[in-house]
């Protein structure tokens, strides 16, 4: 598939992406150092796993009988990011 300027429009969507997450993760870097301040950072964090735990419910309930997906490795990762965004939303800092 031919894109941009005539490039790989997957190449091109991939270091857009990449650009996203290496902004996304100083964030998230920033929001550690000091994490009474970056409340929000953390929320949005929390969200963006949770729309992972959709997204892997839907690719387990979906693509299940496909030989390349095994069910319980979707379903395992499903419940570890369930955790992940649990933990990161009872221990939010100025909470009491």
């Amino acid at each position: 598939m031919r894109g941009l300027f005539g490039g790989n429009a997957i190449e091109l969507l991939f270091k857009f992406v990449g650009a996203v997450l290496v902004g996304f993760a100083y964030l998230l870097y920033h929001a550690a150092r000091d994490p009474v301040r970056y409340v929000a950072v953390i929320d949005v964090f929390a969200f963006v796993v949770i729309a992972g735990v959709i997204t892997d419910v839907y690719a387990a309930l979906t693509y299940a009988p496909s030989p390349p997906f095994l069910r319980w490795l979707i379903w395992g990762r499903a419940l570890l990011r369930l955790v992940i965004a649990a933990l990161l939303i009872t221990w939010q800092p100025g909470k009491t």
